[in-house]
């Protein structure tokens, strides 16, 4: 896990791609500190024992147990439905949530999802066995197979994704999906619905989708390119400078994208582009040391 702490504190390890430190949502941005607690902005309960979590579009937080491995949820801020797990779930290593739903990573490699049966988002497959990669967002929830490294979705965005093998990461958007391959190259369901207009040749260290068909692709020099469907209305700030990696998001109703950058934290008001400089638990995201 990774972990926020005020700067000058004590001096930290080579960076990685720590992308769950900060998180934002349609309605809040939290962030994970050294004291396995998440606090937020807005204000809300204080969540502890915290070893992995997710933010859910509207502000709720669900997030694996250090002492016990088990998962449970917090309301925090406006929820459509009861987001708490079953009592019968069992130890975890991974949570993802969506609109209004949730799934788990449990400790045998299978999935158990939870929450609002909208479009079957909280019904993975029978028969989707063991799974390497688990990913939730809107109303649709993901998972790469441990046999054979080919994507299964289910829920409303399950026609929309391509199922080539050899996938490393789903990549999410209101209306869209693609995957990041083994070899860090992205493919997206073709036609002119669905089509990120993404080269194939391109090579990416990170892409994160956003709104409705936004997708940012960080590439390994350190400089970010938007691609969309329907053309990028998303911005980045001329002043963003080299960016290491970005944390993570809702992509739903989400306007708010944080990322790290040669400049530190930066978070950034994706249509209206500007910065927006949020304080949680009394610090600066800016100056949240990851």
């Amino acid at each position: 896990p990774a972990y926020a702490s005020a700067k000058g504190s004590q001096p930290q390890p080579p960076p990685v791609m720590m992308t769950d430190s900060i998180q934002t949502s349609h309605s809040s941005t939290c962030a994970l500190f050294k004291d396995h607690t998440v606090h937020c902005n807005p204000p809300a309960e204080s969540i502890t024992d915290v070893e992995s979590w997710s933010l859910m579009a509207w502000g709720s937080i669900c997030f694996i147990q250090r002492s016990t491995k088990q998962v449970a949820c917090k309301k925090n801020g406006y929820n459509r439905y009861n987001i708490f797990p079953p009592a019968n779930l069992g130890q975890a290593k991974q949570v993802q949530t969506g609109s209004d739903f949730a799934c788990a990573l449990l400790m045998d490699d299978t999935v158990k999802c939870w929450g609002r049966p909208s479009h079957g988002s909280n019904n993975p497959p029978a028969n989707l066995g063991e799974v390497t990669h688990l990913v939730a967002d809107g109303q649709t929830g993901c998972a790469i197979r441990k046999e054979d490294d080919k994507p299964v979705c289910w829920g409303d965005r399950r026609t929309r994704c391509p199922s080539p093998t050899n996938v490393k990461k789903i990549v999410l958007t209101v209306l869209h999906c693609c995957m990041v391959m083994k070899d860090d190259t992205v493919r997206c369901k073709d036609g002119p619905h669905y089509a990120a207009n993404i080269p194939a040749d391109l090579k990416v260290k990170q892409l994160r989708g956003i709104s409705d068909h936004d997708y940012f692709a960080l590439l390994p020099d350190g400089t970010v390119q938007i691609f969309s469907a329907n053309g990028p209305k998303a911005k980045i700030p001329a002043d963003l400078g080299k960016v290491s990696w970005f944390y993570e998001n809702s992509m739903e109703g989400a306007q708010i994208l944080c990322a790290k950058t040669e400049h530190g934290n930066r978070c950034w008001n994706i249509a209206h582009n500007t910065y927006a400089n949020i304080k949680i638990n009394g610090l600066a995201v800016n100056e949240l040391d990851i």
